[in-house]
């Protein structure tokens, strides 16, 4: 498997054990997320797969849940945020590949989805919900002025950018 450069930090931070959720606040672990979009575009614009997949959706959107619960926040609000993050991501991608649909160079090849990607986002979105239940816990608002400055990406729409923030806000302790 040949890898991208910039899929070599992700690689690296996988690769460290000491690093817990508890250690990052949410959004920068969002910010993070975010940034594989174009990756994945990538991988989906050279396969011409299909922007959005619902059931990968589903499948992400229960572990939330799950995830949710096991961290005592409230679940429904929580799918609530990741939906926003997921209409985000998918924003994103659709972004770069109509850029490189309308003559903008696209990468010649991106990490794989599969194999390095999902594991990625998956580790992420745990990291994420862990994240957001102690910036809740220890009184930090992960919805606030500083999620703009903070969560940030290429592709990111305003209208996307403000529904993450106003979902995360949103999000409460049982």
């Amino acid at each position: 498997m040949m890898l991208r450069p910039a899929a070599i930090p992700f690689l690296f931070f996988l690769l460290l054990p000491g690093i817990a959720a508890a250690d990052a606040t949410a959004p920068p672990l969002i910010a993070e997320r975010l940034s594989l979009m174009k990756d994945v575009a990538i991988y989906k614009a050279e396969r011409d797969i299909p922007v959005e997949d619902l059931a990968r959706e589903a499948v992400v959107l229960d572990a939330v849940v799950k995830a949710a619960a096991e961290h005592g926040l409230v679940p429904e609000t929580t799918r609530a945020f990741f939906q926003a993050q997921i209409d985000a991501a998918k924003h994103i991608q659709a972004c770069w590949i109509g850029r490189w649909s309308s003559g903008e160079a696209r990468p010649a090849q991106g990490a794989d989805l599969v194999e390095v990607i999902r594991p990625e986002l998956l580790r992420l979105g745990n990291a994420i919900v862990a994240a957001i239940a102690v910036d809740i816990r220890e009184g930090r608002s992960a919805g606030s002025e500083a999620f703009h400055d903070i969560v940030v990406a290429e592709c990111l729409s305003g209208d996307a950018s403000a529904a993450m923030a106003r979902a995360l806000g949103e999000i409460a302790l049982q």
